[in-house]
């Protein structure tokens, strides 16, 4: 049964009328999911064991406008739900029992417990525990919390979401594409960044737009495991961040940080391109980024602001691949925020914040950096953004809240490749043959600044919570919430401005591209190997993905030792095109989420937990929108059939004559995507057991299985079909059909298995550690999903499966984000020095096994037992990508890398402190290959198997040397000793 978009709307209203209703007619527009609060829970009792009714409970906090009470009821049970994240101090009192106090953490999205037991009123008991961090014992849910001003800001480290991502266990940060994460052998593209509960993701790549300041941090979670049914649209995990929100008293901050490219050290590639001419030592200039904030409040406990500021013009030292030639890639920043909380009452409370980015890059390599192997590849690029969002907290009652949220994000592209047009004018990509690595770019700038590209989304969100408490069955906080989601897309993704783009591999000179008089890399034209792709796009397409999802969630705590979660989420997915004839796709998924908690002891001490969840993953524009134009242009690729020459004047290689159409595909005419396919499908369960280390620490153990099934895959079989394809009035001849749906599951496959042993403990008040290890017991299959700029892309398997073979095409094997150990230990000392006030000295220690790689040949020529097998389609193969040995069967080297920092901080006047941060990252400068060069040819020389493919192959002349610099998408040497500093003051 099918739904339009239309009715889906109808549904999600209904289901969210009633929120809006209650919410006092709020209406706006949600991008929000999850939560951003935190809850405080519990049970007073008696000393003999008894539940006291009618204990008064009162809570207060720096982050919350006036305080908060509630009563305990006949069970002696108590909630708070929409608590800010922050410390908070909360008194449980009742006539002719002495008081109870205790002041802890509420972290981000995470719920407390504090379960006091009171005395009769002859003993006055007045009990702080006061908690840094949030517990990693309370909740099956696999988080890791930070408080941005205590951890982040204090150790030698860069402080966007993905690198904060990075300090947490359970991922790996060896991903195709910048700013990424791989969360537990998740694909890299498919989690979810939220900010202020706005959905921040790039829509294809899923790393996180830049719309962050931040010194406006307050806390960052990252969940990886056992996540709860309130997030939805992923199947790796969630990265939840939120911004500060003012206060009763005026708090601010100034901040300059401060870098110089000649405080880096050079490299080892560095130094060897310098010793052979090519580069340069790294320019002394010296880049600010300055940052403001400030909040405080407009009516005490009614009105609060924040806003913050963030300004960077900066230059950083870049170097090209495998030349290694070095240049400036230039940076224009503007952020800004702005935020207003405010109570109605003091049971309902309006949050609205708005964050705006202007951005120019110069100098930006327009595929991806490692790639680019010539300055004609870079441009000068724009990429605005900006979000709003506006939220309801209610207190109906004691035992009834209600939440909803409207909100959007917007993201775009301008200027972001070439302007020319004549065919002359193309970039260039390397076929992988020559001994450089396939897909080098050169020549001309990769897209086009013809075809802007807007990334959106838009989003509707509510929820209502009640709470259950019985003598018999224990208490249940359940949460019955939906939210209506829509990502947009809108843009050709023009590949260039001519819309061509040759292959070809340069002419060499030795282990590097040739170059001519005028400095022009040399291109190859190779008959019946070279080729050219012409991508006709349809510049100002637009799709819509539109998610409803409906979730319930209960956290039912049976009685002192046992907890459970029980939970299940609903999304359905559906599409909308600008184009005419466009079919539209529907996609539904029920996944349950379930955990249970034992508390062995009954006192909190010893922890067994479990989970067992489902996550379906998000729609994404480059699987469901590819029976249609958006970003998914039409291509048809010629092969080379004229003569043989080299050169950026040689006519013949320029000429469409001398070429012959031999592939091609067309969303509109033969790409059919089958109206009920679904998004992958996880399926996760964990094992996890905990302690806590007196009142100062905790460990805990968290063994992870994960299996990926439903996964999208395109389908080319002879029983498909074929289609005459007319395109702009031109027929281009006649190609097989392209059906993408879901892939059986024995077909295509991801395995993971992890084990992660997470600690924290707090020393002295002064001294605070954690360490986590992260065992990747398995993190394999033989469908990798994604590479560099191709998110969501599909594999060989099914694809004219007459012509192939799972051992030489697509085995199996480890992952490129295989990495056996990942090891972070951390910590913090602050040493007072009274008056003159205190420095902590903090400390990282990273340590990553080696990563894996495949020994593959690319453009490997079709050969005529292949053809032989031919069972008539219409356009058959001519290269293919082979592969010796299993998948992942090689591995770089390790790396060991410290990092210190030195913050001094001084009081001067009330509150107001100066700063002064060092920070020196790789201190001991080390430099292993953990990526090299890794050409290798078919060596015709070899045994040839049953398709006659050579079983050798001969590694080129540059293999396992470094070539790509330590700021690539792919480095192959961390990067080297590097000093950073800031100053700045607080209030």
């Amino acid at each position: 049964m099918q739904f339009e978009a239309s009715r889906i709307r109808r549904y999600a209203g209904a289901i969210l009328a009633l929120t809006l209703v209650l919410a006092f007619a709020f209406t706006g527009v949600a991008a929000a999911q999850g939560t951003q609060v935190g809850t405080l829970t519990g049970g007073v009792k008696s000393a003999d064991g008894a539940a006291l009714p009618g204990v008064t409970v009162t809570l207060k906090s720096p982050a919350l406008q006036g305080e908060r009470t509630a009563v305990t009821d006949t069970t002696g049970g108590y909630i708070f739900r929409g608590l800010p994240p922050g410390t908070y101090t909360v008194t449980f009192s009742l006539a002719g029992f002495g008081t109870a106090e205790r002041k802890l953490d509420i972290a981000l999205g995470a719920t407390a417990e504090s379960n006091p037991t009171l005395a009769l009123a002859t003993v006055q008991e007045s009990v702080e525990v006061v908690g840094s961090s949030a517990s990693i014992l309370s909740e099956t849910q696999v988080a890791t919390n930070f408080k941005y001003e205590e951890v982040v800001d204090k150790l030698a480290m860069n402080r966007n979401l993905a690198a904060i991502a990075a300090l947490a266990p359970g991922l790996t940060t060896n991903t195709p594409n910048a700013g990424q994460v791989a969360i537990a052998g998740s694909f890299a593209y498919d989690n979810v960044f939220l900010l202020n509960g706005v959905d921040i993701n790039d829509n294809l790549f899923g790393s996180a737009n830049p719309l962050i300041i931040e010194d406006a941090l307050e806390q960052v979670s990252i969940l990886t495991s056992g996540i709860s049914a309130e997030y939805g649209r992923f199947s790796g995990g969630v990265i939840n961040a939120i911004t500060k929100s003012g206060g009763n008293k005026f708090q601010g901050s100034y901040r300059t940080d401060i870098n110089n490219a000649d405080w880096i050290d050079e490299s080892r590639t560095e130094k060897d391109a310098i010793a052979a001419g090519r580069g340069s030592k790294h320019v002394d200039k010296t880049n600010f980024i300055h940052t403001a904030t400030l909040g405080g409040p407009v009516l005490k406990d009614r009105l609060w602001f924040f806003g913050a500021y963030r300004r960077e013009t900066s230059t950083e030292a870049r170097a090209l691949s495998l030349f290694n030639t070095g240049y400036d890639f230039g940076t224009a920043n503007r952020r800004y925020e702005g935020k207003l909380t405010g109570s109605i009452t003091r049971n309902h409370k309006l949050t609205a914040d708005y964050i705006k980015q202007t951005n120019e890059n110069s100098n930006l390599a327009t595929i991806n950096q490692s790639l680019s192997i010539d300055p004609a590849t870079l441009v000068t690029r724009q990429t605005p953004a900006d979000l709003f969002v506006a939220r309801y907290d209610g207190i109906l009652s004691s035992n009834l809240y209600v939440e909803a949220q409207y909100s959007r994000k917007q993201f775009g592209f301008r200027n972001t490749g070439g302007t020319e047009t004549p065919i002359t004018t193309s970039p260039f990509r390397a076929l992988g043959r020559s001994g450089i690595p396939v897909d080098s770019h050169y020549h001309a700038p990769y897209f086009s600044s013809l075809d802007p590209e807007d990334r959106n989304n838009r989003q509707y969100a509510g929820a209502l919570s009640y709470f259950l408490t019985t003598s018999s069955a224990g208490r249940h906080d359940l949460k019955l919430g939906s939210e209506y989601y829509t990502s947009s897309r809108t843009g050709g993704n023009s590949q260039s401005s001519t819309g061509y783009v040759f292959f070809a591999d340069p002419v060499m000179a030795g282990t590097l591209p040739a170059k001519d008089s005028a400095g022009n890399i040399i291109p190859n034209f190779q008959t019946n190997v070279s080729r050219i792709t012409n991508f006709r796009s349809v510049q100002g397409a637009q799709i819509n993905l539109n998610t409803f999802a409906l979730y319930l969630n209960d956290r039912w705590q049976f009685n002192n030792r046992w907890t459970f979660n029980v939970g299940g989420r609903f999304e359905r997915h559906s599409t909308e095109a600008t184009q005419a004839g466009i079919s539209s796709i529907s996609s539904t998924a029920f996944v349950p989420r379930l955990g249970a908690t034992f508390d062995a002891t009954g006192d909190g001490k010893w922890i067994l937990q479990a989970t067992y969840a489902h996550y379906a993953g998000k729609a994404s524009e480059t699987q469901f929108a590819d029976n249609t134009n958006v970003g998914t242009p039409s291509q048809v690729t010629y092969t080379y059939r004229g003569p043989a020459g080299s050169g950026v004047d040689f006519a013949p290689g320029f000429n469409l004559a001398n070429y012959e159409i031999t592939a091609g595909s067309f969303p509109v005419a033969n790409i059919f995507i089958d109206k009920n396919l679904n998004t992958p499908l996880t399926k996760e369960w964990t094992l996890q057991a905990g302690t806590r280390l007196g009142r100062k620490g905790e460990v805990k153990a968290v063994y992870t299985h994960r299996r990926t099934t439903s996964i999208l895959e395109d389908y080319i079989t002879i029983d498909l079909g074929k289609t005459t394809v007319t395109d702009g009035g031109v027929n281009f001849g006649v190609f097989d059909n392209n059906v993408i749906r879901n892939a059986d599951s024995d077909a295509n496959f991801r395995k993971y298995q992890g084990l992660q042993l997470l600690a924290n403990y707090r020393v002295t008040d002064r001294w605070f550690a954690g360490a986590h290890w992260t065992v990747q017991l398995k993190n394999e299959g033989n469908f990798e999903g994604e590479a560099g700029n191709q998110p969501g892309n599909y594999s060989i398997i099914g694809d004219r499966p007459e012509f192939y073979s799972a051992e030489r095409h697509y085995p199996t094997g480890r992952f490129d984000d295989y990495q056996k150990h990942r090891f972070r230990a951390y910590t913090t000392y602050d040493v007072k020095l009274g008056r003159v006030g205190t420095v902590t000295v903090g400390g990282i220690y990273r340590y990553d096994s080696a990563l894996t790689y495949s020994l593959i040949a690319n453009n490997v020529a079709i050969t005529a037992q292949q053809l032989a097998r031919n069972p008539g389609y219409a356009r058959p193969p001519t290269t293919q990508t082979l592969f010796f040995g299993e998948r992942g069967s090689q591995e770089f080297n390790p790396e060991h890398l410290v990092d210190f920092s030195l913050f001094y901080e001084v009081p001067v006047y009330k509150t107001a402190r100066p700063f002064v941060k060092a920070e020196m990252r790789n201190a001991f400068n080390k430099q292993p290959l953990i990526g090299f060069n890794r050409t290798v040819t078919p060596d015709a020389n070899s045994t040839l198997d049953s398709l006659g493919l050579p079983t050798g192959y001969v590694k080129g002349s540059a293999f396992g040397t470094p070539q790509n610099n330590y700021t690539a998408t792919e480095p192959h040497v961390p990067q080297p000793r590097t000093l950073v500093f800031a100053v700045g003051f607080r209030f």
